[in-house]
């Protein structure tokens, strides 16, 4: 059976008030079917890229390169990177055999960034650092992330996954570091495309607002998202917003493309349509698709709240996050209110690096769904 991509779009409320503004959630649906294809061996390219501080980390390391030139075949393992001296020469490094695969448009790439606890940097601004990985995601390199130990600072590692298409992985030992690495390796054989693209277009008159800080490009028209890899049996899910204005022209309809080019050349592609129409708000909008999108949105501000807290930024990281909650108080389930009341609390305090990994980890996951 061969493997094709579905897309669907929801709205949170089809029906258009005629005498105001309104806003709309849009839940957009991506999902590769199953099926034989797969990247070819030929096609599977990754890269390992370690900075270990101890002997345990340095041994798993170069014991998780030989396996991998090992396991895979001649020319599939492209670049193996170890480098000690600091966290910068690390994402230099990783940048660098990025680009090496990028180079390789028809691979399917994966960037290993390992790291068991090097010093990361303090500042706030991670802005470059989301922009190289989702530079290197938008030619289909993906970076996923493996910090080792309990004293790993995971911001700048698990910015480095989410922006760069990849997983995330926290490990409590170096022992673990092998089984997890050849899985995502073994991993890059279901992807069926590199170049996934989503297009969003909304009509005149009409905005459109990705959520949660998810990467993308806007367009006259819309929004433009480079998913990068997708693999069989994948779905993602994002939120959109949809501002318009009041006294529309009658019934307007949101329409989503999603497009990508598999690797024996076939284009896959799927289209979608919403269309909302005016009339008597009859209807509770739908609180399941709000709320989804309202733990998307919080999540997003939680990490960078998170990163503020870390670079000494307390009080600003908790009026932002504050800030986030009062806006989506009525959407937010209240579990997921409640913690984000206790985690603000305790940003203006200051955070042990362990309980600001959980909170990383917890807004990461939130982002993910």
């Amino acid at each position: 059976m061969a493997a094709g991509v579905m897309l669907s779009v929801e709205c949170d409320d089809r029906i258009l008030p005629v005498d105001r503004a309104v806003e709309r959630v849009l839940e957009v649906t991506v999902a590769a079917s199953g099926g034989d294809r797969r990247a070819p061996r030929a096609a599977r390219a990754p890269a390992l890229v370690l900075a270990c501080r101890d002997d345990a980390g340095r041994r798993a390391g170069a014991a998780a390169a030989a396996r991998l030139q090992q396991t895979l075949a001649p020319g599939e393992l492209l670049a193996v990177t170890t480098v000690a001296a600091s966290e910068t020469a690390l994402v230099d490094a990783w940048f660098d055999a990025g680009s090496r695969l990028a180079s390789a448009p028809e691979r399917a790439a994966l960037v290993a960034f390992v790291t068991d606890g090097l010093p990361t940097r303090a500042d706030a601004d991670l802005a470059p650092l989301a922009l190289r990985a989702r530079q290197l995601c938008q030619v289909g390199v993906s970076t996923a992330a493996f910090c080792i130990g309990p004293d790993s600072d995971i911001i700048t590692p698990l910015l480095l996954a989410e922006q760069g298409g990849g997983a995330f992985h926290m490990l409590a030992s170096p022992d673990a570091l092998l089984p997890a690495l050849l899985a995502e390796v073994d991993d890059l054989a279901g992807v069926i495309a590199t170049d996934s693209l989503l297009t969003v277009t909304a009509p005149p008159g009409a905005a459109v607002y990705v959520l949660g800080d998810v990467p993308h490009e806007r367009l006259p028209t819309g929004v433009q998202i480079a998913l990068g890899q997708l693999r069989r049996g994948e779905a993602r899910r994002l939120y959109l917003c949809l501002a318009l204005t009041a006294g529309g022209p009658g019934a307007l309809s949101i329409t989503a493309d999603v497009m990508m080019r598999a690797f024996d050349g076939e284009v896959l592609r799927a289209c979608a349509e919403q269309t909302l129409r005016p009339g008597p708000l009859t209807v509770a909008p739908s609180r399941r698709i709000r709320a989804a999108a309202a733990r998307v949105e919080t999540a997003a501000v939680t990490a960078t709240a998170l990163a503020l807290e870390r670079a000494g930024r307390r009080h600003q990281a908790e009026a932002m996050l504050r800030d986030a909650l009062r806006r989506h108080a009525a959407a937010l389930d209240g579990a997921d209110y409640a913690a984000g009341e206790a985690l603000a609390a305790a940003l203006a305090g200051g955070l042990r690096i362990a309980d600001r990994n959980r909170a990383c980890l917890d807004a990461y996951q939130a982002r993910r769904g």
